[in-house]
């Protein structure tokens, strides 16, 4: 059953509506929040829908840690780094900010030697830190916003426009206003600084209230962020992150690594859901927005696990073909096998080819003994040959593979 608006009611009868607010405020499954949305108090009903998709999300956590037990450990590795550019490539796209995958891959490849003013140094480096268990962020007041802000973003923002730095204390001072893709301005941002800052610490409170369960916090302060929008850019590149951070605690680092791609997937329905949660005749009624931020997770944890499945099916299917190339040589020795087995992983989950010298790490075989091996291949036409200044960059022809065993019967 859909989850009405109780907007909608207010256009059609508004006795009705005030009825169904009184019963959502006051019923036994109504969470409510020490934070007011345009004047009313906020609150979520823990409604039916609410309810399935946790339980959806924590059966497919379930189901995603026993696929992930089941892939080879270079295969997660090398896909958790697909799924990081990713992330980093959409947030930026969200609001506007062209980067390319090449551009952070070449980040993250060689991050220890960047300047930390360097373009994405510090969106690349936080979104790193996501995939580690053990790393805690400091996320407890305004001054954490503040500093993961610093870190984040404040680099571009001030390159793209210096005007929008902030101004104020630890925010802003001045008056934002939300735009719509036809720059129509539909929200604005709380206001002064002093409001800004009283918000914020309200909305720490509740995402770090224990009380509530996890995925509900976490939803709920992803809207307040928005709502609240203390910045004048970067918003939602921040907010975005600081919510991939708890989901990465809460559920999966790998999910924490697909929200901004199921958040452009389902843009339209998102920015719909924060209107739904702004408009004064909802009542500060945040159950739709939270319906579709669960959504969003639970489809992120769906594509994902497919997406492995696949990866690993195909994974699985071209080593085969290696497995057989290899044993109908006479040339090709077991060094051959560790070469191909890592040309086969960059040509599947990489962009760009990759160097002697990067295969030469990653297969812990001599740069020698790889460049002889990549002479041969060159010779039986496995491989694709492209250019990176004046590096030569090997992926192998997939085509070729593919074909393998209808060369031999």
């Amino acid at each position: 059953m859909e989850y009405v608006l109780l907007s909608k009611l207010f256009y059609q009868d508004r006795e009705k509506q005030k009825a169904l607010y009184q019963k959502r405020y006051e019923s036994e499954s109504t969470y409510h929040f020490n934070f007011y949305v345009k004047e009313h108090p906020a609150f979520c009903v823990i409604s039916k829908e609410i309810h399935a998709l946790c339980c959806n999300i924590y059966e497919y956590k379930s189901k995603l840690y026993e696929m992930l037990s089941q892939i080879p450990g270079d295969i997660i590795n090398h896909f958790t780094k697909t799924c990081l550019i990713d992330e980093v490539k959409l947030t930026n796209e969200i609001e506007g900010v062209q980067s390319t995958r090449q551009e952070i891959n070449a980040l993250i490849e060689h991050l220890p030697s960047r300047k930390k003013n360097s373009r994405l140094y510090g969106l690349v480096k936080k979104y790193l830190l996501l995939l580690d268990i053990n790393e805690e962020i400091p996320l407890n007041a305004c001054e954490d916003i503040r500093s993961l802000y610093n870190e984040l973003c404040l680099p571009e923002v001030i390159a793209e426009d210096k005007n929008n730095a902030p101004d104020g204390k630890l925010f802003r001072k001045e008056i934002v206003n939300v735009l719509s893709p036809t720059q129509k301005p539909i929200h604005q941002g709380s206001y002064p600084e002093a409001k800004i800052i009283s918000e914020m610490e309200q909305a720490l409170n509740i995402l770090h209230d224990e009380k509530i369960p996890s995925l509900i916090r976490i939803a709920v302060f992803h809207y307040l962020f928005g709502y609240i929008h203390p910045f004048y850019d970067g918003n939602g590149r921040t907010n975005r992150f600081i919510s991939s951070y708890f989901l990465s605690k809460e559920i999966e680092p790998l999910v924490a690594l697909r929200l901004s791609y199921m958040v452009k997937y389902r843009l339209k329905n998102y920015y719909d859901s924060f209107t739904y949660g702004n408009d004064p005749h909802n009542f500060g009624d945040l159950t739709p927005f939270i319906i579709e931020f669960l959504t969003i997770i639970l489809y992120a944890q769906q594509d994902l696990l497919q997406r492995l499945e696949d990866d690993n099916k195909r994974f699985s299917f071209y080593l085969n073909q290696i497995e057989n190339m290899i044993k109908s040589s006479d040339e090709l020795k077991e060094p051959a096998y560790k070469i191909l087995f890592y040309l086969l992983l960059n040509s599947l989950f990489n962009d760009r080819g990759i160097s002697v010298d990067e295969l030469a790490k990653e297969s812990d075989i001599s740069i020698s003994t790889v460049r002889k091996y990549i002479k041969k291949f060159k010779e039986a036409g496995y491989l694709k040959i492209s250019k990176e200044s004046y590096n030569n960059l090997y992926d192998i022809d997939l085509n070729v593979l593919e074909r393998y065993n209808d060369k031999t019967q």
